[in-house]
Parts: structure tokens; sequence; C-alpha cells
């Protein structure tokens, strides 16, 4: 989902796709992680509620919310996505900015946003358009990077993860709700997630590639090493995550008059 083509440079990852029995079981457990955080603001069960996925890509998690009950579509601008999406079999996607979907007068009790959000020009018009499309309680869900808090302007002050043009937009929890209040929205809670180790082993083979010794990232060795770190640090992420500081941020809001 990048309006105007202000990502250039992703493209669909083909290894989802190698392993489509693996990727089902990644995104249903996603799906089951959204489902236990939406039912903080709502009691229906999950075959009543209705889900868009903003910025879907290849429609894999879309899949994921179908597969335990959850009536979901979702929404998708890149061709590339769309193209790849055909062999997840998930027909419910519309192509376009959602600005500009029309849904028949459809109402979600979730819209979600993951890691779309920092490709985004003009988020006050998305975001109007969300709550115009959310049900009386319904609650958006987002995710993005947490680039300018916690840990790594701490550790990492050489901003390297900084990506321009593909990422055009940067928050932060002050930011985020800034930008909720002024198109019509309150935040119910901010929350972080992510992989110490992750990007310890991505600083790591940074230096390695500055130098020429890098792995192939397509390689196995790459993948174990990478897969030792991630494990490896997990207790770390476990308190990062209690300081709300973990490198990517999640928001949920609503309507400002909403019931919560």
């Amino acid at each position: 989902y990048y309006p105007n083509n202000i990502h250039i440079g992703g493209h669909p990852n083909d290894e989802e796709h190698r392993f489509p029995k693996l990727k089902e079981k990644i995104e249903r457990s996603r799906a089951n992680w959204l489902l236990r955080l939406a039912r903080r603001y709502t009691d229906k069960p999950s075959n009543e509620l209705a889900l868009c996925d903003v910025g879907c890509a290849t429609g894999w998690f879309v899949r994921g919310c179908l597969d335990i009950g959850i009536d979901a579509c979702g929404v998708e601008i890149s061709p590339q996505a769309l193209r790849a999406m055909e062999r997840c079999g998930v027909e419910r996607i519309y192509h376009g900015p959602f600005e500009n979907t029309d849904f028949g007068g459809r109402k979600f009790d979730i819209i979600t946003l993951f890691q779309t959000a920092e490709h985004v020009v003009d988020m006050g018009s998305l975001l109007r358009a969300m709550r115009e499309r959310l049900t009386s309680n319904g609650i958006i869900i987002l995710t993005c990077p947490n680039d300018l808090s916690g840990y790594r302007p701490f550790f990492w002050r050489k901003y390297w993860w900084l990506v321009p043009p593909m990422h055009v937009r940067f928050f932060n929890t002050q930011t985020m709700d800034k930008l909720f209040r002024k198109n019509g929205l309150k935040t119910l809670g901010f929350d972080t997630t992510g992989s110490f180790g992750g990007d310890v082993f991505m600083v790591l083979d940074w230096g390695a590639r500055k130098i020429h010794v890098g792995l192939n990232p397509s390689g196995k060795l790459f993948k174990i090493l990478r897969q030792i770190f991630v494990r490896g640090f997990i207790p770390v992420d476990w308190l990062i995550r209690k300081t709300v500081g973990h490198s990517e941020l999640i928001a949920v809001a609503a309507m400002a008059d909403a019931n919560y």
C-alpha cells in the first residue's frame, strides 16, 4: 500500500510461497495474536468480527484471519503483491488506495495497518477514511518501526535503518497520539515488540558487508545464525517490551466518541 508509488524498493518475498504450510501457520498465529489484542476492546466472537487489512501485501494475514473465523478482507496497491497473492488463494482483496475503495457501505470492527504507515505521505486522509469505515466501537491496530525511541537511538546513533524514500514518515508515541487526535480518533493504548537479537545480527552483518565479508542473505548459514541471535535474545526482548521501548511500535485507536 504505497500511494503515488512512494514505495519503490519493495517486492513480495518469494520464500513465503516456497513454504506455504509454514506461512499459513505463522499467519494463523499472527491472527490469533490480533484476536487476543482485540479481546481487550470487544466481546464479539471471532465469527462476528469484520476486519480489513490495509496494505495486505500478498494476503497471507487475511488468509490467517479467515482460517480462525474472522470475516476478513484486504486492500493492496502493489501490482507485484497482487500477482503473488494468487498463490495464497485469497480472493477478498481490493486493488487500489483504501481511501478510494468502495466497500458497498460495509463497516469494520477492526482495521489493521501493519508496517505501512511509514510509507504513506498523507496519513491524515488515510486515517479519516479508516474512521469513516469503522463500526461505532471499532478499533484501528497499527504497527510501524519505532526508530526514534527506545533502544535503537540509545545503542546505535547512526540511524542506518532510516531508508528514505521508502520510509517517508517516522513516529513515536507522542506524534502518533497527536496524529490520531487531529483526525478524529483517540489512542487506546501503545505497546512495542521486536527482536533485539535480530537487530544485533543486522548490525553485525552490516559491519561485515562494509569490509566485504558478509554472508549471502539467501544462504542457509545466514538464516541459521540469525535464528540463533533471535532466539538467544528472547529474554532481553521481554525486558525491553516492559519499557515500551522495542523496535516496533503497536498503536490501538478508536473513534473519538467511541465508548472506551
